[in-house]
């Protein structure tokens, strides 16, 4: 019988997981049956903790940075001994750029000087961003590009509910003055897949919207 495929999930967006999981149902593939057949794990870890010096910002706007943080010199990860396994045989690695990125590209400062022995085996690593921008700022133009296959989370990408959250969770704080929204115009400038797809989120919503593109499409008239 053959190992059992355990993916590290290495992500702040809770729930992702479940979504991952039931999308893989929905589709009439080998990850399916070997899903259903239990030869196919998600492993979600913590969060490592990199030192302000290495670069990397909060895990999501409006997201402080903790205090053990600032006094660390050097990359933390508290892990159980299943879990360094698991990173230690893992081939596939599911996760957040602004974490997997400095694992993987710069594990001598990104990884504690323990686990330098980790992700050495990784073949592919699935994004959970649209962009990809953490991983080309690590990489030496010039220089072998990685020993992995980098694939990002593409068309919407949950950003649409992201614009409609992202006011909300950075100035929870401050005091609200509302208006009706029918009264709103909301502007948006680009309409490819993730354009398009938070203007239909803001007009089911009520608003009123406008897009610009520079090549306009029956599609992005829509």
């Amino acid at each position: 019988m053959a190992a059992k495929l355990r993916i590290p999930v290495i992500t702040f967006k809770e729930g992702l997981v479940d979504a991952v999981k039931q999308r893989i149902l929905a589709t009439d593939s080998p990850a399916r049956a070997l899903f259903q057949a239990g030869g196919l794990e998600f492993v979600t870890l913590p969060l490592p903790m990199f030192p302000p010096s290495h670069g990397v910002q909060a895990a999501a706007p409006g997201d402080k940075v903790d205090a053990e943080k600032v006094e660390l010199v050097e990359s933390k990860w508290e892990l159980t001994e299943d879990q360094l396994e698991v990173l230690l045989q893992a081939t596939i690695v599911l996760g957040d750029a602004h974490n997997c990125a400095p694992l993987l590209l710069t594990p001598e400062t990104g990884l504690p000087k323990n686990m330098q022995h980790l992700l050495k085996n990784v073949q592919w690593v699935q994004g959970t961003y649209a962009g990809v921008e953490q991983y080309l700022k690590r990489w030496e133009p010039g220089t072998p590009p990685p020993s992995f296959q980098l694939t990002r989370a593409g068309g919407i990408n949950g950003l649409a509910q992201y614009v409609f959250g992202y006011k909300q969770k950075v100035f929870a704080q401050q005091a609200l003055r509302y208006r009706p929204f029918q009264s709103v115009t909301v502007g948006i400038l680009g309409l490819g897949a993730i354009g398009q797809a938070i203007g239909r989120l803001a007009k089911l919503a009520g608003f009123n919207v406008i897009g610009f593109c520079e090549h306009p499409t029956t599609s992005s008239a829509s």
